[in-house]
């Protein structure tokens, strides 16, 4: 992880000058000269003029003052997380970076923009055995001259939180399976979490139907994790119920996905690992708030015991389900620990988050996530948390009607509406008859925003978001 400091400049070798601007003029500023010196100034005001810079977000000045770099960057003031990512892309060559601005920029900004650069200099690469030393990035020390000092620890729990997302999310399913993520969220005891553990003896006992069905194709049994954290021991009730899908694998099962549709369904757990991950960050920063999560880990496998098209199940809650299609696994699993948090703890306001359907995917093509519900409050407060973390939601319409076409004539309901149509709001609509009404809730569909396409590294997608939702409710 970087080291951020707020400081007088450094004096040290391999430390490269930046600038961060709104616009060009800028560089016209007095006061900013007598920070960085007028030889620098006018140095970044000939490149200008020579190379024909436009004044546009992202835009970049470079030159040398003896043997020290210098760089003048145009931030985007409206995209922190993005501009902080763009700078650490400019950085990451130097070992060490003095920041100067030309005008004051707000602490909040700042928050957001540090972390844009800690997230930008996440990798993983533990399994790479050649890399050599030159290959990684040198970009260490990050000092912030004459700035306000941000909430740090508020930085640290959220960098520390999707890092911990993305560290899962990239794990590959024969070193993460439901055991291993099992063991490596008991850990988390350390932070005061309350960390419990369903088995799969103790999931038969709770019925969890669905889920057991899901899991049984694979010789990896399934587990559910509980989490819970009190940060205001003197209520009694839950603020917040969270579920993640938690595929640790899923090969579409008997219904089996083509050979590279299953690329990246390591990350089907990616719903899990953010809310594991938001449980840490409000731990780490010992949010007020009393959470609860449920998250269930199962893998999706075919084999000669693996559950089959035309099954009726029962679920935890009671009802039927027939099976229409074995790749429409994540919703089962979902609807167990979806009715099991609220029989158990009875939450009033609840979230899901789950790379759910393609169907997400080809609507936005990883640029929104689809966020559904039954509160227009719940749901707009959450739209408005991912506006301001850059992890931007789209609403979609519960309409009943698409309810009515996952009746079965068989069972209480399919797991899948009419083929080819509106697959995200048919799989919100069959996730809804496990939400008591009473209860606010929303679906987050994230599909497509969990990992890069180029890289197909984890993005912890959803982590920001919900952490900023929670924030708003202390």
């Amino acid at each position: 992880m970087l080291d951020f400091i707020f400081d007088k400049p450094q004096k040290r070798e391999h430390t490269a000058v930046v600038i961060l601007l709104d616009k060009l003029s800028r560089l016209e500023d007095e006061r900013l000269a007598k920070k960085v010196g007028k030889n620098v100034i006018e140095a970044l005001k000939n490149v200008a003029e020579a190379e024909e810079v436009k004044d546009s977000v992202d835009s970049v000045l470079k030159c040398y003052h003896g043997q020290v770099p210098c760089l003048a960057v145009i931030v985007n003031d409206k995209l922190p997380f993005k501009a902080g990512q763009h700078l650490y892309q400019r950085l990451k060559n130097y070992m060490n970076a003095d920041i100067y601005a030309a005008a004051q920029l707000s602490t909040e900004y700042m928050e957001k923009f540090i972390i844009g650069m800690e997230n930008a200099n996440y990798s993983f690469d533990k399994y790479m055995t050649k890399k050599k030393p030159e290959d990684f990035d040198k970009l260490e020390t990050v000092n912030f001259v004459d700035f306000k000092k941000p909430n740090m620890a508020k930085v640290g729990a959220i960098t520390n939180a999707v890092r911990y997302a993305r560290d899962l999310g990239n794990e590959p399913a024969n070193r993460l399976t439901p055991y291993e993520f099992i063991k490596d969220v008991e850990r988390l005891n350390y932070l005061d979490i309350d960390v419990e553990v369903l088995d799969e003896k103790a999931m038969k006992q709770e019925n969890f139907g669905l889920a057991l069905a899901v899991a049984q194709g694979s010789c990896n049994p399934p587990y559910t994790a509980v989490l819970q954290w009190h940060g205001n021991p003197k209520k009694k009730e839950f603020d917040c119920g969270l579920v993640g899908k938690g595929g640790i694998y899923d090969s579409g099962e008997l219904s089996l996905k083509t050979a590279n549709g299953m690329r990246s369904m390591k990350q089907d757990m990616s719903g899990a690992a953010d809310v594991v991950s938001v449980i840490k960050a409000a731990a780490l920063q010992k949010l007020p708030l009393n959470l609860v999560a449920v998250v269930t880990l199962v893998e999706n496998m075919p084999s000669g015991g693996a559950y089959k098209v035309d099954d009726i199940l029962t679920s935890m809650s009671g009802q039927t389900v027939e099976v229409i299609n074995t790749d429409a696994e994540g919703r089962l699993a979902l609807a167990d620990a979806l009715w099991y948090i609220q029989k158990r703890f009875k939450v009033k306001t609840l979230i899901d988050i789950a790379t759910l359907t393609g169907a997400s995917q080809a609507v936005f093509g990883g640029l929104y996530a689809a966020i559904l519900g039954n509160d227009e409050k719940l749901v707009h407060r959450l739209i408005a948390a991912g506006s301001e973390t850059e992890e931007n939601l789209w609403q979609l319409p519960m309409n009943p009607e698409y309810d009515k076409w996952i009746n079965s004539s068989v069972a209480d309901m399919q797991n899948i509406g009419k083929r080819g149509f509106a697959g995200t709001a048919t799989a919100a609509a069959f996730l809804q008859r496990f939400v008591h009404k009473s209860t606010k809730w929303a679906h987050l569909d994230i599909a497509g925003c969990e990992c890069d396409e180029k890289t197909k590294v984890s993005t912890g997608f959803g982590v920001m978001l919900l952490h900023n939702y929670l924030e708003k409710l202390c």
